[in-house]
């Protein structure tokens, strides 16, 4: 309750212009004549200075967010394949910041949701600091790393996909959504997550006994021929492209910041291919070396037409 005033539609829109001049700026900022990596240079930038911003982290401090981000989705950089994002020495840094910060806005409060959530009561309670930092590191992570791949995977694809591509061209603000869902229900870029049952029940089929650990694809069920027709084909003009389970479950486990994923995409895209409409990829991705995130590492790609 405390957390999610900050991530209704309406807070949204009320960062939509700021989130929409850094967009510009990246857009700007890329080289007309020369192949870049797409990861880096776009879909990093935005989702980590929107994030920062949001939570009222300094300038000069975002680097090293940045890099813990990094380290806490690799799993620490340090095992052959990752499957979880736990162990990494990134997590430690950003809830020992989360702390320190949370602590500077309780004498010090700013116009940021740090400020927001250190002083904010519900039903007479607040976040405690284990609760603050906690939501911090989530926050950072999920909000960063699921953008950036979903931005990475929207090039990739409409690359791919040249008479899609065209079909968002033609009518940017008639298609823009669809496509989004389109980009998530294909790529899926946290393919599962773990719950742990509470009863006994029965699904597909299956006993489930109470205290069973339960692993949901929502890989799988993007890519369900029972609800989706051609599961595998990429197409940004499908009537149920929102019946996708990318932002996990209806109800409380339902994405916290999915409006603000939608707001980053659209417009990251919108300014992206005014500024370029010819902008493409032209190799193949490199994959992330991870069963936890479905992400692209790596993707080469240009502002004009050439490969």
């Amino acid at each position: 309750g405390i957390v999610q005033s900050a991530f209704t539609a309406a807070s949204v829109r009320g960062i939509a212009e700021r989130v929409r001049g850094y967009a510009a700026q990246i857009a700007a900022d890329l080289p007309r004549d020369a192949v870049f990596d797409f990861v880096p240079d776009v879909a990093t930038r935005l989702p980590v200075q929107v994030i920062c911003e949001l939570i009222g982290i300094p300038e000069s401090d975002r680097p090293m967010i940045l890099a813990a981000a990094a380290d806490v989705v690799a799993g620490g950089g340090d095992q052959e394949f990752v499957t979880a994002p736990g162990g990494a020495a990134g997590l430690g840094q950003i809830y020992g910041y989360a702390l320190e910060l949370g602590e500077r806005r309780k004498t010090d409060p700013g116009e940021d949701l740090t400020s927001r959530l250190v002083s904010t009561m519900v039903d007479g309670e607040a976040l405690t600091p284990t609760e603050f930092g906690s939501f911090v590191i989530l926050l950072i992570t999920a909000g960063f790393e699921t953008t950036r791949q979903a931005l990475a995977w929207a090039l990739h694809l409409l690359t791919e996909h040249p008479d899609q591509r065209e079909l968002l061209l033609a009518d940017f603000a008639g298609h823009i959504d669809n496509t989004i869902d389109e980009v998530i229900r294909f790529a899926s870029p946290v393919p599962y997550m773990r719950r742990t049952a509470t009863v006994d029940t029965e699904l597909g089929g299956a006993h489930i006994a109470a205290g069973d650990k339960v692993v949901m694809w929502y890989v799988s069920a993007n890519h369900d021929e029972r609800i989706f027709d051609g599961p595998g084909r990429f197409d940004i003009t499908r009537a149920n492209a929102g019946k996708h389970l990318g932002f996990g479950a209806k109800d409380i486990h339902h994405c916290l910041g999915m409006n603000l994923a939608r707001l980053e995409l659209r417009v990251m895209l919108e300014e992206l291919l005014t500024a370029h409409p010819a902008l493409h990829a032209v190799g193949e991705p490199a994959l992330l070396l991870s069963a936890f995130i479905s992400g692209i590492a790596a993707l080469p790609a240009r502002t004009r037409d050439g490969r």
